[in-house]
């Protein structure tokens, strides 16, 4: 399986703090699952390469700089190139603010070999300074229970750890720019009303920093 992960900043080192991203970056490197490569984009208007600074992990990386509007429009572009260019099977999102159990990548590519399309998992919220706080995530859902919250326009997929299959990216679409902050939301319910097959693992794989700098205050 060919697996990919994308980091992608505008003006990083002004809004977080580098604490934050050495601790991100230290989880992917230590990722029990090391077959995949790393896929960065500049998109904002400072020189940032983060995998000049330091060392991201995976086997092979890519950078480009690209002046965008959003991280909306980041997104679409970096993932698009992994799919439809480059022909990757699955692409790990990789918020900088955060961090990841390094067991993530391994967990998730087992969800998607059961025939997951899109892979989430349960979360812990963790303050600034970095104590683990709050247990958030709705984990385990049944598709009948995830069906209801979407109806009630809740949406359980944290999107700070979502692992993405082609066939997500190919049947059910982009997101939305004009939708921010709520881009990632929408895409869900969307691609749930169509059947996508989403998957919330149990075990919490992401630890979600609750900061005044985040793009949205909740997932």
């Amino acid at each position: 399986m060919k697996a990919s992960c994308i980091l992608y900043h505008s003006n990083i080192m002004s809004i977080y703090k580098e604490r934050w991203i050495k601790q991100c970056i230290k989880t992917i490197k230590d990722q029990t699952y090391q077959d995949f490569d790393v896929f960065e984009l500049n998109y904002g208007d400072d020189n940032t390469k983060l995998s000049e600074l330091y060392d991201v992990g995976g086997n092979k990386h890519f950078y480009e700089k690209i002046k965008m509007n959003n991280h909306a429009e980041a997104m679409n572009y970096l993932i698009d190139k992994v799919f439809l260019e480059e022909k990757y099977d699955i692409c790990f999102n990789i918020n900088l603010d955060d961090y990841y159990d390094t067991y993530r990548f391994e967990k998730q590519i087992e969800s998607v070999n059961e025939g997951y399309e899109l892979i989430s998992s349960e979360y812990r919220f963790i303050s600034e300074r970095g104590d683990v706080d709050i247990v958030g995530g709705l984990a385990g859902l049944s598709m009948d229970t995830m069906e209801g919250l979407f109806n009630k326009g809740i949406t359980p997929i944290a999107h700070p750890c979502v692992c993405y299959t082609k066939d997500f990216w190919v049947k059910y679409g982009k997101y939305n720019p004009s939708e921010i902050p709520m881009e990632d939301k929408l895409l869900w319910v969307r691609s749930y009303s169509k059947g996508a097959k989403l998957h919330i693992l149990k075990t919490p794989l992401l630890y979600y920093r609750l900061h005044q700098k985040q793009v949205s205050n909740g997932i």
